[in-house]
């Protein structure tokens, strides 16, 4: 089911890469959509990306799990408690991946590693914080309710800074050019933070998506490379203008210690001396004090601000 695209993109330098999948689970999934779902999954085990989703046997994700077997890879499944039925096989609802001897290494002829994780809680929230955990990217497929609230929660965590990480829509046919539409929309109108490509983007086939993450990973790992180099060239700046604010704090040392020498020398005030005994206590120790003080004001502040390190 693969096809021929998918042959030409097995191989890849990126380095190996845990990838968050979202998408359906209904049996009604259109045919297309879960040609491109298989095409996911076997372009990350081919490609040595880890696939987590949410383990499910129809739709979206059933496909996707088929293209992890296909391709010998490694998938996490992530599941909640609710399935867990007592005198039921809970596992019906998975992949045939997760249920095979121990979920992994299970034999006919798929080598890779599966693993199932059983999330806690009253709602969903827990499960989507395991599936997005430790997550380098996102890619979406076509869903329903439970996909959109998956994707719009984590391009809100990443619009707000809580993560910092790619995603990618696969839009076949077009599905996700409303999504894409109203963030324009919103963005137009002034009510995001961010502009929409920065925080969706969106690409036709799924091999294009991966593709796409791991060239994105690549050019964020440049640029935060380069940001570390001037990190460090700027400390062994500051570390050279130190010099000069020593040497201007040690000027400004001697020169007001010359001025409050003069200040209480014999001959400071003499001028300003006047006979009157009761206003000329009070006279002398203004006209004594106001330089001190203004000299001292003077010293410390400047003082202060040459030895203060640039920003």
């Amino acid at each position: 089911m693969q096809g021929d695209e998918v042959e030409h993109v097995t191989s890849t330098s990126s380095p190996p890469l845990r990838i968050c999948c979202y998408g359906s689970s209904s049996k009604k999934t259109p045919d297309r959509y879960l040609s491109q779902s298989h095409s996911l999954g076997y372009t990350l085990a081919k490609r040595g990306h880890m696939c987590v989703n949410g383990a499910g046997v129809n739709g979206c994700m059933g496909s996707l799990n088929e293209g992890v077997v296909e391709g010998n890879g490694d998938v996490v499944g992530v599941i909640h408690k609710m399935f867990l039925v007592d005198g039921g096989d809970w596992m019906d609802g998975t992949s045939e991946v997760f249920r095979r001897k121990g979920g992994t290494n299970g034999g006919g002829g798929y080598s890779g590693n599966a693993e199932i994780l059983v999330a806690d809680g009253e709602d969903l929230y827990e499960r989507k914080r395991m599936l997005a955990r430790g997550a380098d990217a996102i890619v979406v497929l076509p869903g329903g309710t439970g996909t959109f609230d998956e994707l719009w929660e984590m391009a809100s965590s990443l619009s707000l800074g809580f993560v910092n990480i790619p995603i990618v829509c696969v839009n076949i046919d077009g599905y996700y050019d409303p999504f894409a539409d109203m963030l324009q929309r919103a963005h137009t109108d002034g009510l995001l933070y961010a502009k929409p490509h920065d925080l969706i983007h969106f690409e036709t086939t799924s091999v294009l998506a991966v593709q796409w993450i791991e060239a994105e990973i690549e050019k964020r790992q440049k640029i935060d490379d380069n940001n570390s180099s001037s990190v460090g060239g700027g400390e062994q700046k500051l570390i050279r203008r130190k010099t000069p604010s020593s040497t201007v704090r040690k000027c400004f040392s001697i020169f007001f210690s010359n001025t409050l020498s003069r200040l209480f020398s014999s001959s400071g005030g003499k001028d300003q001396y006047i006979p009157n005994a009761a206003a000329g206590k009070e006279q002398i120790t203004m006209t004594s004090t106001l330089p001190l003080l203004v000299a001292f004001s003077a010293g410390v502040f400047l003082g202060v601000n040459s030895g203060r390190r640039p920003h």
